[in-house]
Formats: C-alpha cells, structure tokens, sequence
C-alpha cells in the first residue's frame, strides 16, 4: 500500500528535478551565448518573464513594457525567456543588419519555424538558409519603378473607398472602427497586388471577409503557441485553438489555390501581379514551382505588407488625435500641397 503511493510521488519528483536541470541548462547556455536580460527585467528562475508577460499581456501593456525596457537598456540587444522558449529583442539598425544581412546564416528561425509552418510553410519569414535568399531575391522585383506604380495605383484607389466610408459616418455623425478601416484597407491593396485581381473586404465581400478572418485568426493562434508549452499535446489531440486552426487553414488553402490555379492555366505576359511575376521568373531561371509554394509566397507578402502597415495607419492617425496641433499642421499642408511628394511634414 505504502509503495503504491510512494512511486507516484518520486515519480513526479524525478520529472520535477529534471525539468529543472533542462531549465539550469537552457538559462546557462543562453549565458554562455552572450545572451543578456537587463537586471530590471522581472525574470524569475524556471518561470522567466512568464508570469510578468502574462500580467502585461492581459491589461494590454506588454509592448509599452518592451519599449520601456529596450529605453533602459540603451536599445541594446537583450534576451527574455520563459520555461522553454527564449526571446532575442534587437532594435537598433547596425544590429538589424548584422543578424539580417552580414550575418543571416547565424541567425535562424529555431523553434519558432515549427510553430508558423502549417501557416506560413517556407515563405520568406519562416526560412533560412538558400531558400531564404531565393524568396528575397525574388521579393526585390516587386520594387522596381513600374511596380511601384502600380502600387500605389492600388492603394490610392482603395484610400478612396476609406475616405468615402469615414465620409459617411462623419455625415451621420456615428463612431467607426478605425483600425478595421486600416486592415480592411491594407488587406484589399497587398491582395490585389498578390493575386492581380480585386479584394473587397472593405466592401463588406463574404468571401474575402471569411479568408481575412481566418489569416488573422490563424496568425493569433500560432503566437499563442509561443506560450503554451502544450500545444503540441492539443494538436494530437485535435482540442482549444489547434482544432480551429485546422479549419482555419483549410479556408485560407482554398482560397488561396482557387487564386493560383487560375494564374497558372491564363496569365497575360505582363502581369505585374505577385504570383504571376514569379511564376515567370521561375521560367526564366529555369527553377521549378508548385502550387504550395506560391500558396507560401502570398500568405509571406500579406503579413509583410498588410499587419505592418495597417497598424503604422493606425497609430499615426491615434497619435495626430492626441495632438490636435500636429493634425492641423498636417491639414493645412494637404490643402497646400499639388501632390503627396510635397507634404514633407505628412511624410515625417
């Protein structure tokens, strides 16, 4: 009777002391990488900022934290950690393009590559190495001068569709979503670009408002992973977020290849759109495709084009609230100005 207690209990205890060695050795390899948390970090053995970041999360303030750190520690390179995760934070612009540029083969994806891959598979964020530097080669032809015109065709149009909604609540005098405006808005542009035809989620189009509700759910799902040491356990087991994820790539893949499958049967020769660009580039170079790899460029292009700028939108226009003088300055040099290259102060 006492032995079927007992072996339980030293059960647990063995799994506890090895949990703990596993964490010494992380917290001591990091050290022996040159790893740094500044000393005001609340960083606690085995938990790290687990518990600091889940507070911070929960009240809406774990980015003002970040910033606040990153100021006390003279925008330094510094590392956080949790049970078994460890998070790089790199802010000034020498260190950006030593990891990204001079130095990218010492700067991989790690765990964080398993954790994106069913959404992201191996588009430009969530790869290294030669794969890596093909998806940035083939990134730079989309800015060349005639792409960017076309560009910004795309979003000068779309802005009008913006102006002419916030016109109407403006008319009506009712509160608006400002930032759903601004990830509506970026989402219709970048997509544009991407497929080279038409998205209207501004619009109110059920089908592109299913798949930008699935792209962002699915994005949320994948960071949670990032603190959920379980995870895994709840994809095996098809459970919470990891079950809703499934379904939420199975909208995206089928909106996405619906997309593909028509580019690669009819494409004109001058396409400038995403998908039709690499696919001749490819024939070009002689390099093969799929539709999954297509399928990993565009959801790659969305996010870098489309979260970025939207929230950017969304912040400068909070800000200009905050600051009545700064808005009426921008106001007036609108009025002033004959084109968008002339507003100086807008563009700062």
């Amino acid at each position: 009777m006492m032995m079927s207690l007992l072996l339980p209990l030293a059960g647990s205890f063995v799994l506890l002391v090895l949990v703990l060695i596993f964490r010494l050795h992380y917290t001591r390899k990091g050290e022996r990488k040159g790893q740094n948390t500044p000393k005001d970090v609340p960083h606690k053995f085995f938990f790290g900022i687990a518990t600091h970041m889940f507070r911070s999360g929960m009240n809406g303030t774990v980015y003002d934290w970040m910033v606040k750190t990153c100021e006390s520690h003279d925008w330094k390179p510094w590392c956080w950690s949790t049970p078994f995760n460890t998070q790089l934070l790199i802010t000034d612009p020498e260190d950006l393009k030593h990891a990204f540029h001079k130095n990218a083969d010492n700067y991989t994806h790690g765990k964080r590559k398993e954790r994106f891959q069913e959404l992201l598979g191996d588009g430009i964020f969530n790869s290294d190495g030669a794969i890596w530097k093909q998806q940035r080669t083939m990134a730079s032809h989309m800015f060349t001068k005639a792409q960017l015109d076309y560009m910004e065709t795309v979003f000068v149009r779309n802005a009008g569709k913006v102006c002419s909604l916030l016109g109407t609540h403006a008319d009506e005098k009712t509160v608006c979503d400002i930032q759903r405006f601004m990830y509506c808005y970026t989402f219709d542009s970048i997509n544009e670009i991407a497929f080279g035809r038409a998205v209207d989620s501004l619009g109110g189009n059920e089908k592109d408002l299913l798949f930008q509700k699935s792209f962002d759910a699915s994005q949320s799902i994948c960071t949670t992973r990032f603190v959920n040491p379980f995870w895994k356990i709840n994809r095996f087991l098809n459970i919470k977020g990891e079950r809703e994820m499934k379904e939420h790539l199975k909208i995206i893949d089928s909106y996405l290849h619906e997309v593909i499958d028509e580019k690669m049967k009819d494409r004109e020769s001058n396409e400038q759109n995403l998908v039709a660009m690499h696919i001749t580039q490819c024939e070009i170079d002689g390099n093969t495709y799929t539709a999954s790899d297509l399928r990993d460029i565009i959801l790659n292009f969305t996010i870098a084009g489309r979260d970025t700028t939207a929230s950017a939108s969304t912040s400068m226009i909070l800000e200009l609230l905050r600051n009545p003088d700064c808005m009426d300055r921008v106001l007036s040099e609108i009025k002033e100005a004959n084109h968008i290259n002339d507003m100086h102060y807008l563009k700062a």
